[in-house]
C-alpha cells in the first residue's frame, strides 16, 4: 500500500499567483507547453505503508509524515512542449475520461474514502458522456417537431 505524489522537478516550474479564473489550471498548462514551448517534469514519488498508526488508510485527516514514511522517487514524468489546445483536440477531450480504476484490480484505490470517490466519478462520466451526446445529437427536422403528440392536455 502506497500513497504517491507528482511534484514539480523544478521548484521555479510553479506557477505564481492566485488563480484568476474557473479554467486556471488548463490555461496555465496551455501557457507553459505552446506559448513558453517548454517541457514540464514532474517526480513520481510514493510513500510507502507503515502501519494503522502512522500511517493510517481509512483516516484521511492523519498526514502519513515523512519522517514515518519518506518519500521515494520512483521516476521523472516528462510532458514535452506541446500544441493541444485546438477544436479537434477539445472534441476528443469530451469523451473522454479519467478514474483512478482505470488500473489493474491489484493497483486499485483503497480505503472508504476511495469507495465513495468510485461512485462519484461513475455518476460524472455518466453525465458527462450524456451530456456530450446530446450536444453531438444531430437536430430534428422542424417537420418531426411538429407532429410529435402535445403531452401536457
Amino acid at each position: 500500500m502506497i500513497k504517491f505524489s507528482l511534484q514539480p522537478h523544478q521548484p521555479d516550474e510553479i506557477p505564481d499567483g492566485k488563480p484568476n479564473s474557473e479554467n486556471y489550471l488548463r490555461e496555465a498548462v496551455v501557457k507553459y507547453l505552446t506559448q513558453e514551448a517548454k517541457e514540464a517534469n514532474f517526480d513520481f514519488l510514493v510513500q510507502l505503508f507503515v502501519d494503522d498508526e502512522k500511517t493510517p488508510i481509512e483516516d484521511p485527516t492523519k498526514e502519513w509524515k515523512e519522517e514515518d514514511a519518506p518519500f521515494i522517487k520512483l521516476a521523472t514524468v516528462k510532458i514535452p512542449a506541446q500544441k493541444f489546445d485546438f477544436e479537434e483536440r477539445n472534441r476528443l477531450n469530451e469523451g473522454l475520461s479519467f478514474s483512478p480504476w482505470h488500473t489493474l484490480p491489484e493497483h486499485e484505490p483503497l480505503g472508504i474514502i476511495n469507495l465513495a470517490r468510485k461512485k462519484i466519478y461513475l455518476e460524472a462520466v455518466k453525465f458527462r458522456h450524456q451530456y456530450a451526446e446530446q450536444r453531438l445529437r444531430e437536430p430534428q427536422p422542424y417537420s418531426e417537431i411538429l407532429d410529435e403528440p402535445d403531452t401536457n392536455s
